[in-house]
C-alpha cells in the first residue's frame, strides 16, 4: 500500500500551527528527515495527536472540533492522493475522539473497506447501520461485509429487507441472488430475480444473471435459453449478446458466434464491446474479407486505440489498400513514436510500393534494440542490392553498407550475418562474378547460422568454377546431417551426368532423389536428362513432359524438351519449347544459349527482333 511520510510530516506541522501548545520539541521533530517505518511513524503519530487532543479539550469544544476539522482535511487529502495507510489512521483517531458521529464513523469503515480490512470494518460500519439514519449505501456495504465474512444468513437478512424498502432494485437483486447462488441456493436465486423481473419488466439483467447461474452449473443450453431471453426483453444489453458469442466461440463455432454479434450491431452498430469482440473473432478465424468495415468503425469511435489501429493497418495491408495503411501507421506513430514495429511495417509497406527512399528512412529509423532490428538490416541490404543492381554507380556504397555490417565489431548478437553474406554473394553472382561470391560464403562456412540450403548454394557456386570435388565433399556433408535430402542427392548425380562421370552412379543418385520426392519437376529433369544421354528418348520424353506438368514455366525444362524434339526431328515442337524457354530465361547467358539452340534448327526463321526478357 502506498505510504507518504510527507503527508504525516505536514500534518504534525499543521497540528504545531493549530495547537499553540504544542512544544518546540514536537516542531523540531515534525519537521526533520527521519528513516522511521511506516509503524513507527503512525505511532509517533499517535502520540502527538494524544497529547494535541489533551491540551485542545483543555481550551475548550471548540478547539477540539477545529483540532478534529484538520484531522479530517488531512485525511481526505491523504485518501484523494491514494495513502489509504495514513487516512485510515486519521479517520481512526477521529472515531476515537468523536465516537458519536456516524458521518466520520462511516468514513473510517470505508477507509478500512478501501485498505480490504473487512473484519476491522465491520464494527464500525454496523454501528453505522444500527444507529444512524436509514442509509441504503450502508446497508449494502454491511452486506457485502457479511458475505466476505462468511455471515451469509446475516448478509441474506439485510438484502432481502432491502427488497422490500429500496428503488435501487436492480441492485440489490443481483447481489442479493448472486449470495444465493455462491450459498448453492439456485431455486431461491432464481426466485429473487424472478420477482425482481416483474417489477422491472423491460430489464434484460435479471434474465442474464440466471444464464449466468446456469453457466457455474455447466448448463450451458440452458444458459444460452436466458441470454436469448434477455436480449429478447432488452435489445441492447450488449453483455448476453457477449455471453452467447463467447460460448460459441468456445465451442468453435465460429460463424454462429460472427452472426451474433451481426445480429447485435444491426441495432447496436456503436457498441464497441461488440465490435472488439466481432473483429477479433474474424482475426481468430483468419477470415478476414468482411472484418473491415467494423474495424474502420471500432477504429473511429475509439481513436486511441492503438492496438485496433494496429490491427487495421494489417488488415489494408493484407488487402493490398498501401496508402490507407501508411495513413494509419504513421497515425500511430504521432502518439506512439517509440513504436519500433510499425517503424518496420512503414518500410516494408514502402519497399513493396518500389519508393525506396522512404522505405530506407522507415528501416534506419528501427532502434538497435528492437527485436526488428536485424530484418530491417536485412531488407534495407536488399534494397541497396536492387538500387545497385539497376545504377552501377550505387554498387560502392551497397558494399559498404555490407561490410560495415559483416565485418563491424559492436553490432548485436542477433545482426544476420550469414543472410547479408548470402545477399551479397547473390549479387556477386549475378555479376558473373561467382570467385569473390564463394569468398564471401566461405568467410561464414563455420557460422552456427549457415545452413543445409546455405550450403547448397556455395556447392553450386563451385560447380559454376568447376570446383567439382568442393562442391561434392559440401553435398556429402549435407547428406550426412540429412541423408533424406532430395535435391542434394539429385545436384550429386546431376553433376556427374553432366561431366560424364560414372554415369553408373549417377543414376542411382538421381534415382535416390526421385524416390525421396517424386513429385518434384527438376528431380524428374533430371532423369529424364539421363536417358537422353543414354539414348532413349522416349522415356526421357515421359520424364521431362512430367517434370513440365510439375513446373510450367522453367527455362531448363523447356530447353531440354526442345533438345530432345529437336533430336527426333520433330522441330515444330522443339521451336514451341525452346520458345517458352526464351521466355522465362532470367539471365542473359540463358537467353544466349536457348538462341543457339534456335539457330540450329533446320528451316526456322529466326524472329526479327531481339528475344523479350
Amino acid at each position: 500500500m502506498k505510504f507518504q511520510p510527507s503527508i504525516i510530516i505536514t500534518t504534525l506541522l499543521f497540528l504545531s500551527i493549530a495547537c499553540s501548545h504544542l512544544s518546540q520539541e514536537k516542531k523540531e521533530l515534525a519537521a526533520q528527515e527521519t528513516t522511521l517505518t511506516p509503524e513507527q511513524y503512525l505511532a509517533q503519530l499517535s502520540t502527538e495527536l494524544d497529547k494535541a487532543h489533551s491540551e485542545a479539550k483543555k481550551t475548550g469544544e471548540k478547539s477540539v472540533l477545529f483540532l478534529a476539522r484538520d484531522l479530517y482535511l488531512k485525511g481526505s487529502y491523504a485518501a484523494s492522493h491514494g495513502d489509504l495507510q495514513t487516512s485510515s489512521f486519521l479517520f481512526s483517531y477521529l472515531h476515537k475522539i468523536m465516537p458519536q458521529d456516524m458521518f466520520l464513523t462511516k468514513r473510517y469503515a470505508l477507509e478500512l473497506i478501501k485498505l480490504g480490512k473487512f473484519e476491522e470494518a465491520e464494527k464500525p460500519l454496523a454501528e453505522v447501520y444500527k444507529k444512524g439514519p436509514k442509509d441504503e449505501q450502508v446497508a449494502l456495504l454491511m452486506a457485502g461485509i457479511y458475505s466476505t465474512n462468511e455471515q451469509a444468513p446475516r448478509a441474506e437478512k439485510i438484502y432481502a429487507d432491502l427488497l422490500k424498502t429500496t428503488d435501487n432494485r436492480e441492485e440489490v437483486c443481483i447481489y442479493y441472488a448472486r449470495l444465493l447462488s455462491s450459498q448453492q441456493k439456485n431455486k431461491k436465486a432464481f426466485k429473487v430475480l424472478d420477482q425482481c423481473q416483474k417489477k422491472d419488466s423491460k430489464n434484460g439483467i435479471y434474465s442474464y444473471y440466471k444464464g449466468k447461474i446456469r453457466l457455474s452449473q455447466n448448463q450451458v443450453e440452458k444458459a444460452m435459453i436466458h441470454f436469448q431471453k434477455s436480449l429478447k426483453i432488452d435489445p441492447v444489453f450488449y453483455q448476453s449478446a457477449l455471453a452467447l458469442g463467447i460460448i460459441y466461440e468456445e465451442k468453435e463455432e465460429w460463424q454462429k458466434s460472427i452472426d451474433i454479434y451481426k445480429s447485435f450491431l444491426k441495432k447496436n452498430p456503436e457498441n464497441t464491446f461488440i465490435l472488439e469482440r466481432l473483429v477479433t473473432t474474424y482475426f481468430l478465424t483468419q477470415d478476414l474479407t468482411e472484418v473491415t468495415p467494423y474495424i474502420e468503425r471500432l477504429v473511429e469511435l475509439n481513436a486511441g486505440d492503438l492496438n485496433t489501429k494496429m490491427k487495421l493497418g494489417i488488415l489494408y495491408t493484407e488487402n493490398k489498400e498501401y496508402q490507407k495503411a501508411i495513413a494509419i501507421f504513421k497515425d500511430i506513430l504521432k502518439e506512439l513514436p517509440s513504436a519500433d514495429k510499425v517503424r518496420y511495417y512503414l518500410g516494408a509497406l514502402y519497399q513493396e510500393q518500389g519508393n525506396f527512399e522512404d522505405a530506407v528512412s522507415s528501416y534506419q529509423s528501427v532502434p538497435t534494440s528492437s527485436s526488428l532490428y536485424p530484418d530491417a538490416i536485412l531488407q534495407l541490404a536488399n534494397i541497396f542490392s536492387v538500387e545497385a543492381a539497376k545504377d552501377k554507380s550505387k554498387e560502392s556504397a551497397f558494399f559498404h553498407f555490407l561490410d560495415e555490417h559483416l565485418n563491424g565489431k559492436e553490432q548485436p548478437e542477433t545482426l544476420p550475418i550469414v543472410q547479408l553474406s548470402m545477399v551479397k554473394a547473390s549479387f556477386l553472382d549475378e555479376k558473373n562474378r561467382s570467385r569473390e561470391a564463394i569468398s564471401t560464403l566461405e568467410n561464414f562456412k563455420g557460422h552456427k547460422d549457415f545452413s543445409e540450403s546455405h550450403k547448397y548454394y556455395l556447392a553450386s557456386l563451385y560447380e559454376k568454377e568447376k570446383r567439382f570435388s568442393d562442391s561434392q565433399d559440401l553435398l556429402w556433408e549435407i547428406l550426412k546431417q540429412n541423408p533424406q535430402n532430395a535435391h542434394a542427392w539429385n545436384f550429386l548425380g546431376y553433376s556427374m551426368l553432366e561431366r560424364n562421370e560414372d554415369l553408373e552412379k549417377s543414376l542411382e543418385y538421381i534415382q535416390k532423389a526421385v524416390q525421396l520426392a517424386p513429385k518434384d519437376g527438376y528431380i524428374r529433369d533430371s532423369l529424364g536428362w539421363f536417358y537422353y544421354k543414354r539414348g532413349n528418348y522416349q522415356k526421357a520424353l515421359e520424364e521431362l513432359e512430367t517434370a513440365r506438368k510439375l513446373v510450367n514455366d522453367d527455362p531448363t525444362i523447356a530447353t531440354h524438351l526442345g533438345i530432345i524434339y529437336h533430336k527426333i526431328n520433330r522441330n515444330d515442337q522443339a521451336k514451341k519449347f525452346f520458345l517458352e524457354a526464351l521466355k522465362y530465361g532470367e539471365t542473359e547467358t540463358d537467353r544466349d544459349e536457348i538462341y543457339q539452340h534456335l539457330k540450329t534448327l533446320e528451316n526456322i526463321r529466326l524472329p526479327a527482333s531481339e528475344p523479350v526478357k
